[in-house]
């Protein structure tokens, strides 16, 4: 009997990009990993074959063994103590499966950490991206249900993970979500040889208010006029008007005016919650640093207990 294995390894994918992203190619992972590069022409996939050792010719090979007697059924009272505890024999066996599969489930838009095996480290900027409740085809892989898509690495790089690998690579991140973001038509309050109002397409994003001259240079992809962090922000509105400064304007005050008193107002307020999320976000990546600080000093503290006790031994 020839049993024969498949096994995909460094499965090289083209995939279309988000709009923000060029084309992805691989990286090498344990799992199917993929970089953002410039376009090429489309990949192969690489499959190894295993199989058992074949008899030497003239020999005749093994008997195949017979099946196995027939399992006598459980004892009626086995049966009857599973029907009283609500649960069918089958069901109770696939319990554990079902609990495995629950631990790790991920929804789509999920913060996690994420595994890298190149770089060796865990990267909290990963992004659930697809979270499979059935069987697929995917990224032209047959992917079981429990299988997740996720993007990471300054969304540089994306992987596959199966159910049973989700646990070792995979980690809620407690970072912060941004808000919802925001984006239309303002007028922009311009100062030259003449004060003057110009009309600009903004868009509020995880913490930055930027700017183009109209939306179709945005949506061409051009790099935006202008960008501002919200962080340390200052905000009042007066009427369809309202002006801001934050830490990064160095004093400089800006104004954008609104078609209506009730959209300067909902600007004004997405502004505030993207300027929270800043400031939670910096208190966040501080946390981490004096962490990672502390499990140093506590790793480095150990390794000289451990010389020191080491020589003390040798010198007795």
């Amino acid at each position: 009997v020839v049993v024969v294995v498949l096994a995909v390894e460094d499965i090289v994918l083209e995939e279309e990009a988000p709009a923000d992203q060029a084309c992805e190619a691989p990286r090498e992972e344990s799992f199917v990993e993929a970089e953002i590069c410039e376009p090429q022409a489309a990949a192969e996939v690489e499959v190894e074959v295993e199989t058992e050792d074949a008899p030497p010719p003239g020999e005749t090979p093994p008997a195949v063994p017979p099946p196995p007697a027939s399992v006598p059924p459980p004892p009626a009272s086995a049966v009857e103590a599973d029907k009283g505890n609500g649960v069918a024999p089958a069901e109770k066996a696939a319990a554990p499966q079902q609990q495995q599969q629950q631990e790790h489930r991920y929804r789509r838009g999920d913060y996690v950490m994420v595994l890298s095996k190149t770089l060796g480290e865990w990267l909290d900027d990963g992004i659930i991206i697809l979270s499979l409740k059935e069987v697929g085809n995917h990224d032209s892989m047959n992917l079981p249900a429990g299988a997740i898509k996720v993007q990471y690495n300054e969304k540089k790089t994306f992987k596959w993970l199966l159910p049973h690998q989700v646990k070792e690579n995979v980690r809620p991140s407690p970072r912060p979500r941004p808000p919802p973001n925001l984006a239309g038509e303002l007028i922009k309050e311009t100062h030259g040889w003449i004060t003057s109002w110009h009309v600009r397409y903004f868009e509020l994003s995880k913490g930055f208010l930027s700017w183009w001259k109209s939306y179709e240079d945005m949506s061409k992809g051009k790099k935006p006029t202008g960008a501002i962090p919200l962080l340390a922000l200052s905000l009042r509105v007066e009427g369809n008007f309202f002006r801001f400064w934050t830490g990064a304007t160095k004093g400089t005050m800006f104004s954008l005016g609104a078609s209506s008193t009730e959209e300067a107002n909902e600007w004004a307020r997405a502004m505030m919650d993207h300027s929270h999320y800043v400031q939670a976000m910096r208190d966040h990546l501080e946390n981490k640093v004096t962490e990672e600080r502390s499990t140093s000093t506590r790793s480095a503290d150990s390794g000289h207990h451990h010389r020191h006790h080491r020589g003390h031994l040798e010198e007795n």
